[in-house]
């Protein structure tokens, strides 16, 4: 029975404070009430707080009692030690129940402005305007009001009131995640595309990151082919060796991409990722054309002969970039079978005697 009642408050907290606070707003008759009794007591806000208080303070209250108090005969020992137990396992329930009501009093605020997705038996977890940039899209970058639930994400036009036109629902398993570094930025893979989301501050993208990885996690996601999905992948680079996502950024145009880095017994392939299986060529870093490999506490860069540099972020596949690029393993060029060279010369015209024979039927008859 406390348990329900004390889910129940929690449940309607945050609505009573927010009633509390638009009649201090108001010219209410019970504003002046309020006032009088907070200069003779305390705040009514912090009264209200302290049933949601209770629970965790007797827990702490119970641990500390077990770590500095004296050595106890086993029946109080163990006394005490079934209370902290119970203690704990109550405050489970309570933080459970109170999670589950609070997902569907979301729920049954969200249907309205949401009509076209049916939100029944799912999980709320969080939601953000964000703005989305789509990669190799003309479209210019656009704010979008995503929500993510345990199964799903949407995410539709931002409005000023409901209901909201959604743009996407995505599977969750189908997606996967990355972090841009030192930016508010990740980067979300669909099958699809591949999508660039910024957000006004970085608490809130780690927090979206670490809660997408999250469902992405329980949803168990398999890995397919990591050769899967390569576009236009050079010839005779020898045995696979593995392949990692990255973010990548050329000297040149100093953009940051996300991609991913294929380890090859003769050489680097790096491709863009477009979606979650396509991924395009960009360049490969073959040992005749590298000059040398830093690998740096953040980074990994390749400069190649003609000062170009690669850095590869995110990445913990420097020490084995840099044995296939390093110069003990130039010796085993001559090894690598190469395509021949394109020929561009004309084809050549089959030898004739002079003069040319003279066709059958043009000969005289005897």
């Amino acid at each position: 029975m406390f348990c329900i009642v004390h889910t129940v408050y929690a449940v309607h907290y945050e609505e009573a404070i927010g009633a509390l606070n638009a009649l201090r707003k108001s010219s209410h008759p019970i504003q002046p009430i309020l006032i009088a009794f907070e200069e003779e007591y305390e705040s009514l806000q912090s009264i209200l707080i302290l049933p949601i208080q209770r629970i965790p303070r007797y827990v702490l209250l119970l641990r500390e009692l077990l770590k500095h108090i004296p050595l106890l005969p086993d029946t109080e020992l163990n006394a005490l030690v079934n209370a902290k137990n119970e203690m704990e396992n109550t405050a489970t329930r309570i933080n459970l129940s109170l999670s589950t009501v609070g997902n569907k009093l979301k729920l049954v605020k969200l249907q309205p402005l949401l009509p076209a997705i049916d939100l029944n038996n799912k999980v709320y977890v969080r939601e953000a305007k964000l703005m989305k940039l789509t990669v190799n899209s003309r479209s210019a970058p656009r704010e979008y009001l995503f929500y993510l639930f345990t199964d799903v994400l949407v995410y539709c036009d931002v409005a000023s009131h409901g209901p909201y036109r959604v743009r996407n629902v995505l599977k969750v398993c189908e997606l996967n995640v990355f972090k841009m570094p030192e930016k508010n930025t990740f980067a979300l893979v669909t099958p699809a595309k591949c999508m660039h989301l910024t957000a006004d501050n970085i608490t809130t993208i780690t927090t979206w990151v670490k809660d997408v990885s999250q469902a992405i996690i329980s949803s168990n996601q398999q890995e397919d082919d990591p050769l899967h999905g390569l576009l236009d992948l050079p010839l005779n680079l020898g045995e696979f060796c593995m392949a990692q996502s990255a973010w990548m950024m050329n000297s040149k145009d100093k953009i940051m991409k996300l991609g991913k880095v294929y380890i090859f017994r003769n050489g680097i392939v790096l491709a863009q990722t477009l979606a979650i299986e396509k991924h395009k060529f960009m360049v490969l870093l073959d040992r005749l054309h590298t000059h040398h490999t830093t690998i740096e506490p953040e980074s990994t860069v390749i400069t190649l002969e003609d000062k170009t540099t690669w850095s590869i972020f995110e990445c913990t596949l420097g020490k084995e970039i840099e044995m296939v690029l390093s110069q003990e393993c130039r010796a085993n060029e001559s090894t690598m079978e190469l395509p021949p060279p394109p020929s561009f010369a004309p084809p050549q015209c089959p030898l004739q005697a002079f003069p040319p024979p003279i066709p059958e039927h043009r000969k005289k008859l005897k």
